[in-house]
Order: structure tokens, then sequence, then C-alpha cells
């Protein structure tokens, strides 16, 4: 069972900018083209929050960059508590431990769905990552 299945997402269309966000269904994303990179825009489950990423292939994995994202407001932005690597460079990307890196388009959107419910629930409750 993937990430997604456990939080009931569902598909877009697709295109090279592709908008999804929680309605209760399930997104399947292995149904993609592998390589379907791009930006990617998410709403967070509660519609609190909207972030919007870009994945790009770098060597075997994809990594995931933060495009926009709502303000931390008093919380610590630091990159370990955000999870997020380059914060003082215009191009942030998630950080993702090595041996969870995503190797495909449908890993990675699942990761980019699980850091923005992750860092909304930080934004909102001041709630870590574990």
């Amino acid at each position: 069972m993937s990430l997604l299945d456990v939080l009931g997402l569902r598909s877009p269309a697709q295109s090279t900018r592709t908008t999804f966000d929680w309605n209760g269904e399930i997104i399947d994303f292995s149904l993609w083209a592998p390589d379907a990179y791009g930006e990617y825009s998410y709403t967070t489950r509660d519609r609190s929050c909207t972030f919007t990423f870009d994945l790009k292939r770098v060597g075997a994995v994809i990594r995931i960059y933060i495009l926009h994202q709502p303000s931390y407001g008093r919380r610590a932005t630091d990159g370990h508590s955000t999870h997020r690597i380059g914060v003082l460079t215009d191009h942030p990307y998630i950080c993702i431990g090595d041996r969870y890196q995503p190797t495909t388009v449908p890993d990675a959107l699942s990761w980019a769905v699980y850091w923005s419910e992750k860092t909304a629930a930080y934004i909102r409750h001041g709630t870590s990552f574990s």
C-alpha cells in the first residue's frame, strides 16, 4: 500500500503543470508516465495551504524543488526543522534520506504530498515531522 493509498488522494489530469488536492478518493500515480517531470501544485487536506513543486531528475533520483509554499510564521525555518535542503538559496528542495530517495515521478509525488501535509501541521501546531 502506498502513502497515497493511505492519504486517499486521486489522480488529476496530466499536464506539464498539474494541480491536485484532497477530495477523499485515491490518486494512482502509477498510471502516470514515469518521466512526467515539471511543476505540480498540491493543496492540503484541510485546504489551509497550497504548495508548488518542480520535479527534476538529478542522476538516478528525482529532486523535489519547492517553488511556492506558505510562510512558516513564527516557526523555525532552518533546514533541519523544515526538512529542506538549500534554504538559503532560491531553490530549496525536500530533504529525503538517501535510502528513500524517489526514483520515479509517482514516488516523488508521494513525498511531495507527505511533506506538504507535515509542513502544514508544523506551521499550524509546531508538530515535528517524526
